[in-house]
């Protein structure tokens, strides 16, 4: 009997055939799959939502390219576009990033947005414009006290 240390060729040549079978099937269903891809822009909603929190404690001073707006110490605020960024001063804090222009706009006494974020375009509810009498602002807070 003699001694075997290694494979001989036909096993190499095997094995080699084997291995290039499945990589090559294994590489055609990878491609056949193509996920497409998905760009989420949650972050324009979040954003959205956190600027119309702001707003119901607030009154809306005016609006246009930006926002102005006071809350109820009666402290200015201002959201406008800055750097593809929509901000909110002060202290600066960014509310959405990578966008390209916005706008406010007011219809049948309510706000919205419109956010362009590259060939998308986005509209949301922010908030109201109604402005309370002042029989209305009396009667709300005689509620508040006890």
């Amino acid at each position: 009997m003699y001694n075997r240390k290694g494979f001989t060729l036909v096993e190499m040549l095997l094995a080699l055939s084997i291995t290039v079978l499945v990589t090559s099937t294994a590489y055609s269903m990878i491609r056949a799959l193509k996920i497409p891809k998905v760009q989420l822009d949650s972050d324009v909603s979040v954003g959205v939502k956190q600027l119309s929190d702001y707003l119901m404690t607030g009154v809306v001073e005016s609006h246009n390219v930006e926002l102005v707006y006071k809350d109820r110490e009666n402290q200015e605020f201002r959201v406008f576009l800055n750097d593809h960024r929509l901000v909110k001063t002060p202290g600066y804090e960014t509310l959405i990033m990578n966008i390209d222009e916005i706008s406010f706009f007011e219809e049948n006494d309510f706000l919205f947005i419109r956010i362009k974020r590259g060939h998308r375009e986005f509209e949301y509810l922010i908030g109201d414009l109604y402005e309370k009498n002042s029989r209305e602002i009396e009667e709300e807070h005689e509620e508040e006290i006890p």
